[in-house]
């Protein structure tokens, strides 16, 4: 019933744009609008019950949603695993906090990793789904499968399956594309994020950021937000947070890695 009505607006929505001259800006404001009462229709038919894992010998960094201040979340993951001990540690993330959660398994050199995600040209790119591709791209012909530690890897992605819309969390990935595969899947909110549907090992996959705790049945060490230190720093996670015009990416990065630096006491506490 939840997939006849996100047909029927996506429907409504190709209609309309098609049939009527209106402004460019016209257009994304009418499918921000769509998009956010499809996010509302999903959010209030998620069913959150996750499964249990085996990971009582494991501590947990859990790592949050947070549109474009996932480059800030960056900086301060890379403040992290530069500065501690993440051997013990398994990471759990949505959204944005799946592909950070994937960096957080990264083995090499955080520089080599974060200067690639860095260089990459966004000045064309009109949408996250576009930042998305171009993080895979980039990913696949720069690192391989040996490079990060999958096992230890958590992402919670909103799928619909026949019994409605549930709160899944992945993990065993198969290879590094399944990895980025699911932070992908993890990270699409119709029309807002780009694109309509995606789909992720045979179900219509959501943000997992709809779900109410999109996360591995553990307490967590730490709990890294786009908001953690100063939200100043950041923009609200509204619709604003997936607006990319003039959003300087490696600013917001090295906002992030700064402002974790100035709270190393904080991070010490959970950490050492």
């Amino acid at each position: 019933m939840i997939i006849t009505v996100i047909l029927f607006y996506l429907s409504l929505c190709n209609s309309f744009l098609f049939k009527n001259k209106i402004s460019p800006d016209t257009a994304q404001l009418i499918k921000y609008n769509l998009g956010n009462s499809i996010l509302n229709k999903i959010k209030n038919n998620i069913k959150n019950d996750t499964s249990e894992f085996s990971i009582d010998d494991k501590k947990v960094i859990k790592i949050a949603p947070g549109g474009l201040n996932g480059y800030y979340m960056m900086g301060i993951c890379t403040y992290i695993k530069e500065h501690y001990d993440l051997d013990n540690y398994i990471f759990s993330g949505a959204s944005a906090g799946a592909w950070n959660s994937l960096y957080m398994c990264y083995k090499g050199n955080t520089t080599t990793f974060y200067n690639n995600i860095l260089n990459l040209n966004f000045e064309n790119v009109t949408s996250i789904l576009e930042i998305q591709h171009l993080l895979k791209n980039n990913i696949m012909k720069k690192f391989s499968e040996e490079d990060f530690d999958l096992n230890r890897l958590f992402i919670g992605v909103t799928i619909f399956d026949k019994w409605g819309f549930q709160n899944t969390i992945f993990s065993k990935f198969t290879s590094l594309e399944d990895a980025v595969e699911c932070c992908i899947a993890s990270s699409h909110i119709p029309l807002i994020t780009g694109g309509f549907f995606n789909i992720y090992k045979n179900f219509y996959a959501f943000d997992g950021g709809f779900s109410v705790n999109p996360y591995i049945k553990k307490n967590e060490t730490m709990f890294i937000k786009y908001n953690m230190w100063s939200k100043k720093r950041t923009c609200p996670l509204d619709i604003i947070s997936y607006n990319i015009t003039e959003y300087n990416f490696t600013q917001s990065f090295i906002n992030g890695y700064n402002d974790s630096k100035n709270n190393k006491q904080i991070l010490d506490k959970y950490l050492i």
